[in-house]
C-alpha cells in the first residue's frame, strides 16, 4: 500500500497522485464547521481525479 497526502483542492496534482493506483480512498477530514462548503468540493475534486487519471 502507498500512502499519499497533499491538497485535495488541487485537482491537478490530486490526479496525478490518482495515476496508476487501483484503489483510492476518501479520507478527507476537513474541520467540521466547514464541511457543508468544503467538503463538496473536496469530494468533487477527488471524484475528478480519478475519472482522469485512468
Amino acid at each position: 500500500a502507498k500512502q499519499l497526502s497533499g491538497d485535495a483542492s488541487d485537482v491537478d496534482a490530486l490526479t496525478v497522485a490518482c495515476t496508476g493506483m487501483d484503489v483510492i480512498v476518501h479520507a478527507l477530514n476537513p474541520p467540521y464547521p466547514s464541511w457543508s462548503e468544503v467538503m463538496p468540493v473536496l469530494t468533487a475534486n477527488v471524484i475528478a481525479a480519478a475519472r482522469h487519471s485512468g
